[in-house]
């Protein structure tokens, strides 16, 4: 036989089969003793993993959590009540303040399949990453009161006349929630074109050139 040919043939037990001298061609794939042993300590990502999501949920990534803050948990119930009024099952994660972990919660959203992803942004440039993920996957992004300059965002939902970060009465912020859940509602229908008749405010992005349909309540 070809002193070349055999080497192709070479198995080793217990171990992907490597080919030297054949390109072009695979067998096989690396096994977990494969690796070091601390190998996956070393790839873990910065944000905790989530929960496997059921299809149709909807993605909603918040800032930060403190204690009397807009997203504090009196702030995420007010969120998920409107949700589970609206029939729309949702995934709220909050990002404590890392940057790295926002964004790492809307890939990890991505690849569960999420179609609608809700941020409200910690920073342009966090934003837009995270909008990035979910429009690279055909996902609809939705600024949540904070428009994302420049971000690429399709709807913004938020407060008329308000600006980021504005405190709000328990009654403007149910309001807002409740607005948010409606047009995610459309989104995940059988007919998401439902959702522009509800975005028919508008709010400039100066850097983008165009304005984003939003639906904007009364503060």
């Amino acid at each position: 036989m070809n002193r070349k040919l055999l080497s192709c043939l070479l198995v080793v037990a217990g171990a992907p089969l490597i080919l030297s001298g054949c390109a072009g061609i695979t067998i096989g794939a690396p096994t977990a003793s494969a690796f070091p042993s601390d190998a996956a300590s070393s790839l873990e990502p910065s944000a905790p993993a989530l929960p496997t999501v059921a299809p149709g949920t909807v993605g909603i990534i918040l800032p930060d959590s403190a204690d009397g803050t807009r997203w504090d948990a009196a702030g995420q119930k007010i969120l998920s009540d409107a949700f589970a009024a609206a029939g729309v099952p949702v995934s709220i994660q909050n990002a404590n303040g890392d940057t790295a972990a926002f964004v790492s919660f809307a890939q990890d959203m991505m690849n569960q399949g999420i179609t609608v992803l809700i941020i409200v942004s910690p920073d342009d440039a966090t934003g837009a990453e995270a909008i990035a993920a979910a429009n690279g996957l055909g996902a609809v992004a939705i600024d949540y009161d904070r428009l994302t300059s420049n971000g690429g965002a399709q709807y913004f939902v938020g407060i008329k006349g308000g600006k980021a970060g504005d405190s709000v009465t328990p009654k403007t912020a149910k309001a807002e929630a409740e607005a948010l859940a409606s047009i995610a509602r459309a989104l995940t229908s059988e007919d998401p074109t439902q959702a522009d008749a509800l975005a028919v405010d508008t709010v400039p992005d100066a850097e983008a050139g165009y304005d984003v349909p939003a639906v904007l309540v009364a503060p």
